[in-house]
């Protein structure tokens, strides 16, 4: 018997395929549940290590069903996996310092109901924070841009020097818009990871630069913005978008976007790059006027930092406010303006590499993992996600 079973009784065996297999219970309270390894070397010691794969059977307390979760008058009831009516989804909001009311994340899965939303926002903020939740659209309202809430994804990570980062970024993949939109929201959260205290907050429209083909760099030129290429590299920019494109030599679902942070009055220096490996649709040529539907579900991502990628208090501390570029200084309640706070004296750098979603499950990122996984849970996804 596995270690990690000490404390639960046996049960009845169980026939699968006229095979005979033991069974073990316990009884737990609401609440996530933990389960042991399937390989824990120290109960298989020696050369002959084995990996014990376990099914889990789950039923209701005492065999008592619970009782549905209320719904309020007049709305849809939610059917377990069936997609959640709009009111579920709705619920999840957070206010912004505007003090006006933002999307923010939620699970996959609603935990209430049961039921699914149909696209993920990657990790927990709770992770990060239970008082700091992601402002969907926050920034990008102050730039005048309306940004498809699907595309909004979280990455919540550890540095070894003690420091927890949350960076929100906006990233959909199911259409073909993102081939001319340059610009798209960039929030950078750090807090001390000992006691939460928050050390800086920002929110920017984050300058992904140029769009490209990914295995030759050519740029593309879809006809709603032929001259995207050209104009991002007339305005100097260093950003770039790498986009799948089905009829190039050696194109592959892999899809970075690098940020152009020169100067920024954020303290922010060297760049980050945001990587999908399963887009839900691709680029047919590098005219890109066509989409080709790949049947992934837009949920294979990897965070990294380069350049020196960090944050370093110089003038601005304490709270200030931008423009939503984060490049120029404006005043409290000017029109388009976005608060900022920097903690004085804050040096920040986090580790240069890549941060792997290895869980799925909403849980932080690890640093120099060996691999992502997509997150369709239960076959939750759809198109947009």
């Amino acid at each position: 018997m596995l270690s990690w079973l000490a404390g639960w009784t046996k049960g009845p065996d169980v026939g699968v395929a006229g095979a005979l297999f033991p069974t073990y219970r316990k009884r737990f309270p609401a609440g996530r549940v933990d389960l042991g390894a399937v390989y824990n070397p120290a109960d298989h010691p020696g050369p002959n290590a084995v990996r014990d794969t376990y099914w889990v059977l789950l039923a209701e307390d005492n065999g008592t069903p619970s009782p549905e979760p209320p719904v309020p008058r007049g709305q849809e009831r939610p059917h377990p996996n069936e997609t959640c009516p709009a009111w579920v989804h709705n619920q999840y909001v957070a206010t912004g310092p505007d003090g006006k009311s933002y999307p923010t994340w939620h699970p996959q899965i609603d935990p209430v109901y049961w039921c699914y939303h149909r696209h993920e926002h990657g990790s927990d903020p709770k992770h990060f924070s239970t008082k700091q939740p992601p402002l969907f659209g926050y920034v990008a309202a102050a730039h005048g841009m309306d940004e498809v809430h699907q595309g909004f994804k979280n990455f919540v990570f550890d540095n070894a020097d003690g420091h927890r980062w949350m960076v929100t970024h906006h990233f959909g993949t199911a259409g073909l818009a993102r081939a001319c939109n340059r610009f798209h929201t960039v929030g950078i959260r750090v807090c001390r990871a000992s006691d939460g205290l928050l050390l800086a907050d920002l929110h920017f429209m984050g300058d992904f630069g140029r769009a490209v083909v990914n295995s030759t760099q050519e740029p593309l030129t879809p006809p709603s913005c032929p001259n995207q290429s050209a104009e991002a590299q007339a305005d100097g920019s260093t950003g770039i978008r790498q986009l799948p494109v089905q009829s190039a030599a050696g194109s592959v679902l892999y899809e970075p976007w690098r940020t152009d942070s020169r100067g920024n009055v954020l303290g922010l220096t060297g760049t980050l790059t945001i990587n999908e490996q399963d887009a839900i649709a691709i680029c047919n040529t590098a005219v890109c006027d066509q989409q080709v539907v790949t049947g992934k579900s837009g949920s294979l991502r990897i965070f990294t930092t380069n350049d020196g990628f960090g944050l370093a208090a110089g003038g601005n501390t304490g709270t200030f406010y931008t423009d939503a570029l984060g490049k120029r200084l404006v005043n409290k309640g000017e029109a388009g303006a976005v608060q900022q706070y920097v903690g004085p004296g804050v040096r920040l750098s986090p580790r240069y590499g890549h941060y792997w979603d290895v869980d799925a499950w909403g849980r932080p990122f690890v640093f120099a993992a060996s691999g992502a996984n997509p997150t369709n849970r239960e076959g939750s996804l759809g198109t947009p996600n």
